[in-house]
């Protein structure tokens, strides 16, 4: 996927190393509890790249970040999240999966710092939906930086599917489209979902 290799040139926070390790340590510092929550909501799905909690992280910002027009599929649907993961695995533990992982962290725990009582897994929808508009807003550059990129991300992937396509008024490609096995392609995860999705 050329637009993320971009974004692993030039990186995704456009933060210093020190940034990003305050970050994870942060993280850190904030883990409590098990990881029963991050299982149930990954319902099974075992991540490539990213861990159990950043692959539920990224499914509940995918969620919370996308909304389907009549007739397009969910971020779930779409399997948004995992394509993302999966990508990642290509990128060898580069600059844009230190950059995504501390982002994610970022996203999780901010409510908890600012006080907004829970973690970004455990908002309702309605509140979920307020703190990423105050981070699309942020004076601070790294929440403001975190959103927008993670974000991008989504929105690449979610659009990548035929099944949106006409949601925007695009006709599809002009010449066919040539899959291989190792992609992140939505039929190559539809095994571990029980073949329910199909090809985009």
């Amino acid at each position: 996927m050329a637009p993320l290799r971009g974004l692993s040139r030039r990186g995704f926070l456009g933060a210093g190393a020190v940034g990003v390790g305050l970050l994870g340590a942060a993280a850190g510092w904030l883990w409590f509890g098990g990881q029963t929550g991050y299982r149930k909501r990954l319902a099974g799905a075992v991540p490539t790249t990213l861990s159990v909690r950043e692959l539920a992280t990224l499914e509940a910002l995918a969620d919370a970040m996308i909304t389907a027009a009549p007739g397009a599929p969910t971020a779930a649907q779409a399997m948004v999240a995992r394509r993302l993961d999966r990508e990642l695995a290509f990128h060898h533990g580069g600059k844009l999966v230190s950059d995504i992982k501390a982002s994610l962290a970022l996203m999780e725990f901010l409510p908890v710092i600012e006080m907004k009582g829970a973690r970004f897994t455990e908002l309702s929808s309605a509140d979920a939906a307020r703190f990423l508009e105050s981070c699309g807003r942020s004076s601070w550059s790294l929440a403001r930086l975190s959103y927008a990129g993670i974000k991008f991300a989504l929105m690449f992937f979610y659009y990548s599917d035929d099944r949106t396509w006409r949601s925007i008024g695009y006709a599809g490609p002009m010449v066919p489209e040539k899959p291989y096995e190792g992609g992140n392609r939505i039929a190559n995860l539809a095994s571990a979902a029980g073949g329910q999705a199909r090809g985009g």
